[in-house]
């Protein structure tokens, strides 16, 4: 069996270089790309830290936050109030709010216009703000006894409600009932909602335990519309003051009730009733049948992104991360391999397609938001790109082609245009300002030089034509939430389709289109279809008189084709755009502010607006933490550092809110022995100490350990290392580097003269032990991801080349030339295939047979190879919920394999050097054998407890070995747990 567990990485303090370290932070971070110089404002409840250039987002939140943390106070009845530093970040492209109570409450906001997923709220920004704001207050609700622990041992991560009462899930769907109060938020995304009607309507409606579980496939987000809808639910039926008592009880450990017997203690009715009740409130639509299949085969896919290219329809199939095409005969062809893909645009010509994603930066904190074009004859991506979303190809002039997208900046918004001349050029050519807080949704090309910009602010739909040649605009709003514009040839003419709801909760979601004129590219009305077709009309698209469309069950999607004429059945009707000026669409939220000095009686002081900016302090920051009982840091090597359940505990720290630097402190009295029947404490005492910092452009780690015990015989190990990322292109490819230096200390003494190791007893001197010295230079290239609806199917490869040099001054008393220093290499690869049988999946059976192999050759620590292929036989995804244990099971597999590892005695056999090839190779080719194949019995499974229901993952089952060479058979439980 072969599973690869998460390393927790650590790395040992010292005392000058962390205090160069601390003084620096500030200069360079985690949450940053560059160096930048940072602010504090200081509120009631926060500490705002935002560096040069996000100003007016400080003094906006500041404003705000004090009264938004108010309302989540009254709401939960918290009863002692605590300060939370925001750290704010100009460097995403990509919004993003999140909290965490780990090691100290602390909230980072990466600052970016928002996107059209958050059209139900009036400002994304400070709606996400809010969510963070109100988690920290429910995860806080504390019982006087657990205070008063928080309080005694510092320990903000203390938080009853947060890491057992409630699921994450749960716990997701009690804030977005809170904050939306008013009856906005997911209660008005009829595009969320609409889930839950169709699962009620198939059948497969969740049930508590299914909702309060880690599901891990299509559709993720059920559990947390569920569990959102089922909040506002109970608020709803028996109130606020119920609500609150239920709270309150959360925030106090009561063991074997959790959620469902705090809910009967206070609602006084079974929790798994109140679903049912629940489930039953939700209204089921009256559809109609429309269009029919195009493969009759395999329909268990994910389409989405759907456009024309010459009557060939091309989709994204997100369950397969892959882009097809499907020509006129309804042949599906893959056009290239991709992931996080938010939009397709082809060329007029046909022969390039303007492919749109999010990317991770070299800090895998940032992202950005970036358009590639692909060449469709040569099946390879250029290699300029543009940092712009929605990049949409247009004809700018007549016969001259460009390529316009949203420029995401801060919260401003540019329209960007680039000139294409076979390869798309770095400098723009035309840049036109939209207003401020819009949440961008597409751009569809209207004509020559003039484009239709479609947006959300404040909750509408706005349709923003531009003229790139006279620079003419105009704004119309759509009554309805909309999404997935696309322009498309009809029979009829030219017209701009899209996706709608009609803001009813639990609505189906339909078609609607809005006619091209033909003067000037000017729009028509809109015509919106009233009839609700099985599983909804995404992403429509017209191509050679035939209409392409997606439409959902609640496990997975089906592409759709119908005659253009037969839309009439579905009765569209017209519905006037409202016209408006720009002056309804600007905005005060955010009011540009800038840094005042105004001198006091004591110097030159700095203000912004009312508020006063005070020195960035990090070193305030840096004892507080969180304590992990009962696992302390066992051991770490080059590539990994293991945690291991023992007498003792690990004490982990953010220096600052910046996240610049991360320690560790560890102790340990005994760890258990997991290989003994009873479970055993051995003697040894266990000290670590670990830090990492991001100052620089790349990780700077240092570790160390100490173990002893009363007998005078210790290991000490400390280790020096740095190491950094890239990215190429797309999220999945990952190229990272490493370089490390090891010290290694031991009292196990190995003679070279005789071939034998000896225990030095009584403290003996560092001098006097076994003394090594090795470094370490690593490069690896990975690109798996999943291709197919559950995570059984991956696809993609892993190389890595590992070059190691150890200095042993023991082994100079060796014959061997050389021997003191030995320079050895490891190589590794692997693979992974969705499947290697023509059978497809079978409802929730995976009966493909998809494939792994890993093989690794070295020659150090007595090791030649280790090699291994498995096979999947088949597989069930399971995706419900243990009831009464509170576990969730996520699936469930039979795998076939076959393993072969060579090993080597490394103090009979010469050094395994590369500067003495042929002595390298007979060392490697005379190794001992040890072979066996397996069956493994195993499931997938997580905790529905707390954040650990997300957090913890668990592999747990039964292998049957059998060793040919031994003619030897063996059983061996299986259990691998992932934190």
């Amino acid at each position: 069996m072969h599973l690869r567990k998460n390393s927790f990485f650590i790395h040992s303090p010292r005392v000058l270089l962390l205090f160069f370290l601390i003084c620096t932070a500030p200069l360079y971070a985690a949450i940053y790309s560059r160096p930048r110089r940072v602010f504090v404002i200081q509120t009631e409840y926060f500490e705002y830290i935002f560096p040069r250039g996000a100003e007016q987002t400080a003094c906006y939140l500041a404003k705000n936050g004090d009264a938004l943390f108010e309302k989540a106070t009254e709401q939960f009845s918290l009863q002692k109030t605590f300060r939370i530093p925001v750290a704010i970040s100009l460097d995403s492209d990509v919004l993003s709010v999140s909290y965490t109570a780990t090691p100290y409450n602390r909230i980072t906001i990466f600052q970016a216009p928002g996107e059209a997923q958050n059209c139900t709220t009036d400002n994304a920004l400070l709606s996400a703000f809010a969510k963070s704001i109100t988690e920290a207050v429910a995860s806080s609700v504390r019982s006087p006894f657990w205070q008063f622990a928080s309080d005694l041992l510092g320990m903000d991560a203390l938080q009853p409600a947060a890491l057992l009462n409630i699921p994450a899930a749960f716990m997701d769907g009690i804030i977005n009932a809170a904050v939306y109060s008013d009856g906005g938020g997911i209660m008005k995304d009829s595009f969320s909602l609409e889930l839950l009607s169709r699962a009620k309507k198939e059948g497969c409606f969740p049930t508590w335990n299914d909702a309060s579980g880690a599901k891990d496939t299509y559709p993720v987000q059920i559990s947390q519309t569920a569990c959102s809808a089922f909040a506002a639910y109970i608020q709803q039926r028996w109130g606020m003051e119920l609500f609150a008592e239920f709270w309150k009880q959360c925030g106090s450990v009561q063991f074997f009730k959790l959620t469902p017997g705090i809910f009967k203690k206070v609602y006084k009715i079974p929790l798994k009733e109140a679903w049912k009740d629940f489930e039953n409130s939700i209204p089921v639509p009256q559809t109609v049948s429309f269009g029919t299949k195009i493969f009759k085969g395999s329909t268990e896919n994910l389409y989405s992104l759907l456009t024309e290219n010459h009557g060939m329809l091309i989709y994204f199939d997100y369950s397969k991360n892959a882009v097809f095409s499907v020509d006129k005969k309804q042949k599906r062809k893959r056009i290239l391999i991709a992931e996080n893909i938010t939009s397709l645009s082809s060329s007029p010509d046909g022969n390039y397609l303007a492919v749109s994603y999010k990317a991770e930066k070299t800090n895998r904190k940032l992202t950005s938001c970036t358009t590639q074009v692909f060449d469709l004859q040569k099946k390879l991506f250029q290699p300029e790109f543009t940092n712009v979303r929605n990049g949409t190809f247009f004809e700018e002039r007549e016969g001259k082609t460009a390529i316009a997208g949203f420029y995401a900046k801060d919260s401003q918004v540019q329209l960007k245009v680039f000139p294409f001349y076979e390869t798309v050029e770095k400098t723009d050519m035309f840049t036109f300002a939209l207003p401020e807080n819009i949440q961008t949704e597409g751009i569809v090309p209207l004509g020559t030089g003039k484009l239709l910009c479609i947006y959300y602010y404040k909750k509408d739909c706005i349709l923003q034509t531009v003229n790139t040649i006279t620079r003419e605009t105009a704004f119309y709003k759509l009554p309805v939430q909309a999404k997935n514009f696309t322009r498309c040839e009809t029979p009829d003419g030219s017209d701009v389709f899209f996706t709608y709801t009609d803001g009813t909760p639990y609505s189906v979601s339909k078609a609607g289109y809005i006619p091209i004129l033909e003067k000037g590219g000017a729009l028509g009305d809109a015509y919106l279809a009233q009839d609700s077709v099985d599983g909804g009309m995404n992403g429509t698209c017209v191509a050679d008189g035939t209409v392409y469309f997606s439409s959902s069950t609640a496990k997975y999607q089906v592409l759709k084709q119908a005659n253009f004429k037969d839309l009439e059945k579905l009765s569209f009707i017209a519905v006037q755009k409202i016209e408006i000026e720009q002056t309804e669409m600007q905005t005060a939220d955010i009011i540009p502010v800038k840094i005042e000095k105004i001198n006091g009686e004591h110097g030159t002081e700095k203000y912004l607006s009312e508020f006063k900016i005070t020195k960035y302090k990090p070193i305030h920051y840096i004892f507080k933490g969180t304590l992990f009982p009962f696992f302390p840091i066992s051991s770490f090597d080059f590539t990994k550092t293991s945690l291991a359940p023992g007498l003792g505990a690990t004490y982990y720290t953010s220096t600052d809110p910046l996240e610049t630097m991360t320690a560790a402190l560890s102790f340990c009295a005994g760890f258990i022995d997991l290989s003994q029947k009873t479970f055993t404490l051995d003697d040894n005492f266990t000290l670590a100490s670990t830090i990492n910092t991001t100052i620089l452009p790349f990780d700077l780690s240092l570790s160390g350990i100490w173990s002893f015990d009363s007998q005078g015989h210790y290991d000490l190990q400390a280790m020096l290392g740095v190491s950094w990322n890239h990215f190429l292109g797309m999220s999945f490819h990952h190229l990272s580097f490493g370089l490390k230096m090891l010290w290694k200390c031991t009292t196990t003494y190995i003679d070279y003269e005789t071939n034998t190791s000896t225990e030095l007893d009584d403290w003996p001197n560092i001098a006097d032990a076994y003394n090594t010295l090795s470094s370490y230079f690593n490069i690896t290239y990975s690109n798996y991801h999943q291709s197919g609806m559950t995570s059984f199917e991956q696809y993609g490869i892993e190389t890595g080349a590992t070059l190691i040099n150890i200095y042993d001054p023991q082994k100079s008393n060796k014959e061997e030339e050389n021997s003191t220093n030995q320079f050895t290499a490891s190589l590794s690869f692997g693979l992974k295939l969705p499947f290697t049988l023509p059978v497809f999946n079978t409802g929730n059976w995976v009966l493909c047979m998809p494939l792994a192999f890993y093989t690794s050759l070295y020659g150090r620590n007595g090791k030649s190879s280790e090699s291994y292929a498995e096979a999947l036989v088949a597989g069930y995804e399971i995706q419900k919920g243990i009831p009464g244990i509170n576990l969730y099971l996520q699936r469930f597999g039979i795998k076939f394999g076959y393993d072969i590892q060579l090993y080597y005695n490394e103090l009979e056999n010469s050094n395994t050097d590369l500067r003495d090839f042929k002595n390298f190779m007979n060392v490697l080719v005379n190794s001992e054998t040890d072979d066996y194949f397996y069956i493994n019995l195993e499931a997938a499974l997580s905790p529905s407890i707390g954040k650990f229901a997300d957090s913890v993952k668990i592999t747990a089952g039964v292998q049957f070995q059998m060793n040919i060479r031994k003619s030897k058979g063996k059983i061996a439980a299986l259990f691998n747990m992932n934190l």
